[in-house]
């Protein structure tokens, strides 16, 4: 690995991370530059989700996603248990590695590995992923191919941590927005109903909120919400026709709770 192949890599990984970086295209070209600057024969990539799920989204060679499949239904394998611990896992001898991982092992030298090592795709503390370097022949990563491999995928971490940020912060003004949209929505519904039945604000929103109350079921509960917001905004518009009650008063139990005297329905058509 020369100094130039070197600075050739960090500027096309980094180049990749541009506004709009598409994900699995930045992960394919840093297991193409490991490939390449360090010597091995294969690398992949199990990169988690903002769940923390972890995915194989990126691979030089089927014999690398063979392993990385055993691995996460296993729950355990270099990759994976350096995304676990966030420590490299390189250099194990092969007992250690058998022992450890005895159905890992078994395959890599199935499908032609004879070592396999991994490095942590992280930024401090957070780790978001790991990637898989194979080695056909069997033998030791030098300590400066190492930590050039550690800084490709940090300057990776970098830019997917910056993305998820953003996201989440798109999410989270989305989210606020519809907060307060919904809330005044919610203050005309609660004007109509107190109006209509006679009682108070507060007993106005106890009853919209009971309505709309979280179940077991959540699709039921968006579809609730959903058709409660379509009926209020359908109901809106006649509320500027609401007349003062006349007439006698009835008790019923009503919107707003039992037992309590309320006027009777008012009539939204024009005497």
């Amino acid at each position: 690995m020369s100094e130039g192949q070197l600075v050739r890599a960090l500027r096309e990984v980094a180049e990749a991370l541009a506004p709009g970086f598409d994900t699995v295209d930045v992960l394919r070209i840093l297991t193409d530059r490991t490939v390449e600057l360090v010597g091995i024969d294969a690398a992949g990539i199990l990169l988690a989700d903002e769940r923390g799920r972890l995915e194989s989204v990126a691979c030089t060679s089927e014999a690398v996603c063979t392993l990385e499949k055993l691995e996460l239904e296993d729950a355990g394998g270099p990759c994976y248990d350096c995304f676990t611990t966030g420590r490299p896992l390189v250099n194990l001898a092969r007992d250690t590695a058998s022992a450890r991982w005895p159905r890992f092992q078994h395959l890599s030298g199935t499908v032609g590995f004879g070592a396999v090592h991994a490095v942590p795709l992280q930024l401090g503390d957070r780790v978001i992923g790991s990637l898989n370097m194979c080695c056909i022949a069997p033998g030791r990563l030098r300590a400066e191919d190492v930590e050039t491999t550690r800084a490709l995928v940090r300057i990776a971490a970098v830019g997917l941590l910056h993305q998820r940020t953003a996201r989440s912060a798109q999410e989270e003004a989305a989210q606020l927005r519809h907060a307060l949209t919904s809330r005044v929505v919610i203050e005309q519904a609660k004007g109509m109903l107190a109006r209509g039945v006679g009682c108070t604000p507060t007993e106005a929103f106890d009853v919209l909120r009971r309505y709309a109350a979280p179940t077991a079921d959540r699709s039921t509960t968006s579809r609730r919400r959903s058709s409660t917001a379509r009926c209020i905004r359908r109901r809106l518009p006649a509320e500027r026709h609401l007349q003062a009650p006349v007439g006698p008063r009835a008790r019923s139990p009503g919107a707003c709770g039992g037992g309590r005297t309320y006027p009777r329905a008012m009539s939204t058509k024009r005497e």
